[in-house]
């Protein structure tokens, strides 16, 4: 017996109209989506392409025109050189990703422009170089409820910050942020020495300490910065006047170089000895020579007299085996001519522009007579750096210092000169920020 009725004809008619519907919305959404999609991911690459070849070209630019960090201003020539040249670079690669009306303004989302940020306080100096991109989608099923357009905006900013000179330029940089003591952290200017620094400033990741009545502290061409506290005692002359920092310094350390896998064996007295792995060397009187190349210690370099020579020399103290108190000292009145190599007379694995490096938590003590010079870096990130000398004894100091903590003492006349020449400094780099 049939029990439907006649009012129920039809009804499969209505069904299948509303799932009709459906079906187009969801084939709509599945065809014309995977295409505003795929439209969005090529004009995000496109736009991409755009902001690296645009910041590539400015960090070439600027090189090329020796734009470094200690130099860098946004009204700097060089750096409107390297502005221009990236949205150039910018338009050009878009122009060959098929993006070809990209143009130096983005009031209408479709263009490249570049930012100059000089925040030397935060220790950021940067170009941005941001890429605009709009693309229009033509859709195929989605024109049955809209006009069948879809507009996609997507960006892209790549931020290039100029060679940097290691340290930021500064001729002294205490690491540690701590400043319990000398031997913790911080800078420390005590006696009555007449220090002299050429070049470069100072700053400390803590406190800076100046002791001393008749202590003079003169910084040329550079400034003197603090994190937490300055503090003096007596009444020391000091120029220009410390300032109080926002922020600590990035370390961006030294890569540490490779060691040979010989055995360690120590060396005792005058003569001339070859790079290699050294379980100590000391010297006492007489001449000792270092062959240029790489001096890798597992124990302490102690020198109470005579000359130690070496022209060309990275001398690095192997984290963990020191048995000694200290890694670099020096004792008495030694002369000492200490050189790192430079490019052009680099040998093995030595460091350019690196003369003493150490991993430990050991000291580096920095003495010497009049006739004494250190050049090159002191990078001893873990460990107390000791200057000093005393009266009549007047070493010059070519160099950066680099330390947990920095002690600069004595009755002499201490120059300490940075030559922001060194050739070990952070190259150009890009970093993709959206």
């Amino acid at each position: 017996m049939n029990t439907f009725s006649e009012k129920q004809h039809g009804q499969i008619i209505v069904i299948f109209a509303v799932a009709l519907v459906a079906l187009l919305a969801i084939t709509a959404l599945a065809i014309d989506g995977g295409m505003i999609y795929s439209d969005r991911r090529y004009s995000q690459s496109a736009a991409d392409a755009s902001s690296l070849a645009g910041g590539g070209v400015a960090a070439s630019t600027m090189d090329d025109l020796g734009v470094i960090y200690t130099e860098f201003t946004c009204t700097n020539s060089g750096v409107a050189t390297a502005r221009a040249d990236a949205i150039d670079a910018a338009i050009s690669r878009a122009a060959s990703n098929n993006f070809p009306t990209l143009d130096g303004e983005i009031a209408d989302q479709h263009g490249v422009e570049t930012l100059c940020v000089n925040d030397a306080a935060n220790f950021d100096k940067h170009i941005d170089v941001h890429t605009l991109v709009s693309s229009t989608t033509n859709t195929s099923f989605a024109q049955i409820f809209t006009n069948g357009e879809y507009v996609n905006h997507v960006e892209a900013v790549v931020r290039v910050r100029p060679r940097t000179e290691f340290a930021f330029g500064n001729a002294i940089v205490a690491t540690s942020p701590n400043c319990q003591n000398a031997n913790e952290g911080g800078v420390w200017f005590d006696g009555n020495s007449n220090v002299v620094i050429n070049g470069g400033g100072v700053f400390s990741n803590a406190c800076i300490n100046a002791s001393g009545s008749a202590l003079s502290i003169d910084v040329n061409n550079g400034g003197i910065g603090y994190v937490t506290t300055y503090t003096e005692n007596g009444s020391p002359t000091v120029d220009p006047v410390p300032g109080q920092a926002p922020a600590p310094m990035p370390d961006y350390g030294i890569p540490e170089p490779v060691c040979p896998t010989t055995t360690p064996k120590p060396h005792n007295g005058q003569g001339t000895i070859d790079p290699g792995n050294y379980s100590r060397i000391k010297l006492t009187n007489g001449d000792l020579t270092l062959n240029p190349g790489l001096y890798c210690m597992s124990g302490d370099l102690s020198i109470s007299g005579g000359h130690l020579v070496g022209n060309g020399v990275t001398i690095f103290f192997v984290s963990g085996s020191t048995n000694f108190k200290d890694d670099f000292g020096v004792a008495g009145n030694p002369e000492i001519d200490l050189y790192a190599p430079t490019e052009a007379n680099l040998v093995g694995n030595a460091i350019p522009g690196v003369v003493i490096y150490t991993t430990t938590s050991g000291n580096v003590t920095l003495l010497g007579n009049g006739d004494s010079t250190y050049e090159g870096i002191i990078y001893a990130p873990h460990a107390s750096v000791d200057v000093g000398g005393t009266a009549g004894v007047n070493p010059t100091f070519n160099t950066q210092i680099v330390g947990k903590s920095v002690k600069i003492h004595g009755n002499a006349t201490i120059n300490i000169n940075y030559n922001n020449n060194n050739p070990y400094t952070w190259s150009p780099r890009l970093d993709v920020v959206k």
